[in-house]
């Protein structure tokens, strides 16, 4: 498949994509993770930084990639996502100059799944990089197969193999074939807390008692108290760093 890559600058008419392909590629709670803050920073002083994949022969969006720069300190631990999120506006607001370039999501049209496009979107950040003076890459994955194995801690499904050694979740994969290294773990990188109802109306499900529960494409479970009346979901990244070039 023959495909062009523009940033958002380039073509602004497809950031009315953006929600309708989160409402695709991600359960209902996460859409309560304070992207949606972060958007018009995405759209206004970051939109080279922003890509859409689409068809070469008939300009069909196929995919999209976000991604912020971020000034990361010596000897500090990497940022959690929401973190990412709040700190890169502040950062650029205070004059901080970035080091890194984080993509923070991509995200595939239906039809395309399965078709290389995730990948065209994270190699197209190698020339986005060096074009803006990056050298240094860092992504907050999130394991694309955790949700099948959400009572597994973090650290122990990080260290799954395949028989041929290969990382066991494809999306650790890809980040490896592309010249990253493991870096570290944020336990509670994205948290989202809300009331039982709330809870129950984005995972169609009941909480009759406090506990622990897993839910719908959750990669940890859900942590109810119903005397709180309180959801708390805290869910992991994976950080992989590449150098540019």
């Amino acid at each position: 498949m023959q495909v062009r890559v523009f940033t958002h600058r380039d073509r602004p008419e497809f950031g009315n994509r953006l929600s309708e392909l989160e409402g695709d590629s991600f359960p209902p709670y996460l859409l309560h993770d304070g992207f949606d803050e972060c958007r018009p920073h995405l759209f206004d002083e970051f939109a080279d930084l922003q890509l859409y994949v689409v068809a070469a022969e008939d300009d069909t969006l196929l995919g999209t990639g976000n991604a912020l720069p971020y000034c990361v300190e010596a000897g500090r631990p990497l940022p959690a996502f929401q973190e990412l999120l709040t700190g890169a506006p502040r950062q650029h607001a205070q004059g901080i100059a970035p080091n890194m370039l984080c993509p923070i999501q991509a995200m595939v049209v239906g039809d395309a799944r399965g078709t290389g496009v995730s990948g065209e979107i994270m190699a197209a950040y190698n020339e986005i990089a060096a074009k803006h003076g990056f050298k240094t890459i860092g992504v907050p994955v999130r394991p694309t197969l955790k949700p099948r194995y959400p009572i597994t801690p973090i650290d122990r499904y990080v260290a799954w193999t395949r028989a041929d050694g290969s990382r066991f979740d494809p999306w650790l994969r890809q980040q490896e074939r592309m010249g990253s290294r493991f870096v570290e773990i944020h336990h509670a990188s994205t948290v989202i807390e809300g009331s039982i109802s709330d809870w129950q109306g984005w995972t169609g499900m009941e909480f009759p008692e406090s506990g622990e529960y897993v839910i719908p494409d959750g990669h940890v479970p859900l942590v109810v108290d119903r005397d709180q009346n309180l959801g708390r979901y805290a869910e992991p990244h994976v950080w992989y760093v590449r150098e540019v070039g």
